[in-house]
């Protein structure tokens, strides 16, 4: 029996993916052990759980901006998640930790290879980010959905790299428009448009969408299924209903 460790977070863009690889190894093998190590708060945290996988947090933050004293806040951050997952990991003893991105990843691979433990990543995007292009030096394997990603690792991890496309889960392969129409309430025989600014939402992309629903909405031909994400959320029902628009 293997006993695996996911990590990756802060966009559903790392999460799902994760959860995607999770699923397939539970498949392949139904008695491997699954556990998931996230930000403690971050969209794993509740995400995580309501697939089926037990979760635990530890301490990370972003470098967004890179200023300095922005980079030493996120480092201390970084050193605290490590000793955390680091306890974990010698309570769970893993035969190896498979990260997809974001800035928890950082402090988990860095306790792994710490402990000796194997460390994969597989990057979804053409362009790298910040966390898999660190932990790319240690890994065994970097697993790529995009050939062009590979060139954009450091010159040591490009040796390592492998194609394997994206990970997707089985419930958006086999899902049902039926049960999707009446999930979201949506007309047959309507133009659909769907309108996604990531799994957080994006504010420029939202505030553009207050004019399109403006002039589009009472048309019959039309409808719009718009993921305006938790934090837009409130803002947007907000400026709609100033006019009328449930």
């Amino acid at each position: 029996m293997k006993r695996i460790v996911m990590t990756g977070g802060g966009t559903g863009g790392h999460i799902y993916p994760a959860l995607a690889i999770a699923d397939g190894l539970k498949r392949r093998w139904p008695k491997t052990e699954i556990l998931y190590i996230g930000a403690n708060g971050g969209m794993e945290s509740y995400i995580v759980p309501e697939a089926g996988y037990p979760f635990r947090g530890v301490t990370a933050e972003g470098w967004q901006g890179r200023k300095p004293i922005v980079l030493a806040k996120a480092l201390n951050a970084d050193d605290k998640g490590r000793k955390e997952a680091a306890r974990l990991l010698s309570a769970l003893k893993p035969d190896a930790v498979i990260g997809t991105g974001g800035f928890v990843c950082l402090p988990v691979a860095m306790a792994a290879v710490q402990k000796h433990i194997p460390v994969y990543i597989h990057e979804q995007n053409a362009f790298p980010g910040i966390a898999n292009r660190f932990i790319s030096a240690w890994a065994e394997k970097v697993m790529v959905s995009f050939e062009e990603a590979s060139a954009r690792f450091p010159v040591i991890s490009q040796k390592k790299t492998a194609v394997t496309g994206l990970p997707v889960r089985e419930t958006i392969l086999n899902a049902d428009i039926r049960e999707a129409r009446a999930f979201f309430q949506l007309m047959e025989g309507r133009k659909t448009v769907l309108v996604a600014g990531g799994s957080q939402g994006a504010e420029h992309i939202n505030r553009a969408m207050l004019h399109v629903i403006r002039n589009l909405y009472g048309r019959q031909d039309v409808q719009i299924l718009f993921a305006t994400g938790r934090r837009g959320y409130e803002q947007m029902a907000e400026e709609l209903g100033k006019d009328g628009i449930d």
